[in-house]
């Protein structure tokens, strides 16, 4: 086994996120999926439980053994936040409720806006979530590398996150859609695309990371899911 590249990695250029179902497997209907772009920035940080350190003396006050139960991560905190995204998204991302175009709008039949979850919003799994990053490796990547088999793209996974749309200032600059929320494992999630290059689906890692060759095709919109 040798190691492909030592590497750096910046810019998230595209999110991919499938919706889940009750028993957090992922779904595939027609609008069970999303693939977007314009990404401003997305936040990742773990939640630790905290080590313990073992240190107990007889009883003349000598200490037999030192012994640790190291740190462990529980799941992540996650922040996303995006330059523009449409209002099917913001279904899919959410527990909140699609607003769909009556016979008397222009937009009959259509989806024209989003509701927020209330207090007795029915409460949803979660959504799994992928986004890649750009790949720096010996100083350029890709075709122009000096091996042309150089990834160009990481792919981060994070198999079930609940979100929420966070607070938004309105004025004279963008008003990016932000999003926060909690990542959780999620064992069910799999390989819902097929498209995984390992050989090795995570079960108990909240989240992973690895080489991609690219990301797929934004689109505006909803997007068959798993």
């Amino acid at each position: 086994m040798t190691e492909v590249i030592c590497f750096g990695e910046s810019r998230p250029c595209v999110l991919r996120g499938t919706r889940l179902d009750a028993d957090c497997a992922p779904l595939t209907g027609p609008t069970d999926g999303i693939i977007l772009a314009a990404i401003a920035d997305i936040a990742l940080t773990p939640e630790m439980k905290e080590a313990t350190f073992l240190e107990p003396e007889d009883a003349c006050g000598n200490v037999v053994f030192v012994t640790e139960n190291p740190a462990r991560v529980k799941r992540y905190s996650a922040t996303i936040n995006l330059i523009v995204i449409g209002h099917e998204a913001r279904e899919l991302l959410t527990d909140g409720t699609l607003i769909v175009g009556d016979v008397s709008s222009p937009w009959a039949g259509d989806s024209i806006g989003h509701a927020a979850p209330g207090l007795r919003t029915p409460v949803k799994p979660g959504v799994g979530l992928e986004f890649w990053t750009q790949v720096t490796a010996d100083g350029a990547s890709g075709p122009c590398a000096a091996d042309p088999d150089t990834p160009n793209w990481e792919r981060h996974v994070l198999p079930r996150a609940t979100l929420h749309e966070a607070a938004r200032t309105f004025n004279g600059e963008v008003s990016n859609f932000t999003f926060e929320g909690t990542v959780f494992a999620n064992p069910a999630f799999g390989d819902p695309y097929n498209d995984f290059p390992g050989v090795t689906v995570p079960t108990d890692s909240p989240h992973y990371d690895f080489f991609d060759v690219a990301p797929p095709d934004a689109v505006c919109g909803y997007v068959t899911g798993s």
